[in-house]
């Protein structure tokens, strides 16, 4: 029981890495390793089935033990295999499989505001790498703090990063460069006009 429980909360944790990873150098203030575990995302269906079905089997395990083989009764469980330890490794494992959907909602992008409309520009960049909520914050926040940014958003479902800007503060290679630190890559879409 103790082993699959674990591989179900390994998988769990694999699966969300991809997002995970972007909201820690987020918390943390870096960049660079955000996007090293994208190349998991099109592998998290399938660890998520398998996390659930480790985790199935592992309450399985604990709620209808196997006599031993003298028939003489169930043998004291220790801490490894007691409801306790299930519980936590189940909440754990329900934690990262949801953070994907989640973080956003627990750490939301503050609303940024554009006092002078007319000064500002506006650049639009692809964005290869993002996968999920997590991605599209690191992003915000790693350009926001730009001076003379007015406004980010990034999309991972559309794989883009809009970003209204003041011309005599940064310019679309400053902003570019910043996506690029978070460690996806950016290119200049093709238009970068006045709101």
């Amino acid at each position: 029981m103790k082993s699959t429980s674990i591989a179900g909360l390994f998988a769990a944790l694999t699966s969300s890495l991809c997002c995970i990873v972007p909201a820690i150098a987020l918390i943390a203030g870096t960049g660079g390793a955000a996007a090293s575990f994208g190349w998991l995302a099109p592998w998290r269906p399938y660890l998520f089935v398998f996390s659930v079905a480790a985790l199935g089997v592992a309450w399985y395990q604990h709620l209808f033990p196997k006599s031993d083989a003298c028939g003489c009764g169930v043998k004291k469980r220790g801490f490894w295999e007691s409801r306790f330890f299930l519980i936590a490794i189940t909440a754990g494992s329900v934690l990262a499989l949801t953070f994907p959907t989640l973080s956003k909602t627990l750490a939301p992008t503050p609303e940024l505001s554009l006092p002078n409309r007319t000064a500002y520009q506006v650049a639009r960049f692809t964005v290869e790498g993002m996968t999920c909520a997590g991605c599209e914050q690191h992003v915000e926040k790693t350009v926001g703090q730009l001076a003379g940014v007015g406004q980010v958003r990034a999309s991972y479902s559309l794989g883009n990063t809009t970003v209204a800007f003041d011309p005599r503060r940064t310019s679309p290679d400053q902003i570019r460069h910043a996506i690029t630190t978070t460690g996806y890559r950016a290119v200049p879409a093709p238009s970068t006009n006045t709101p």
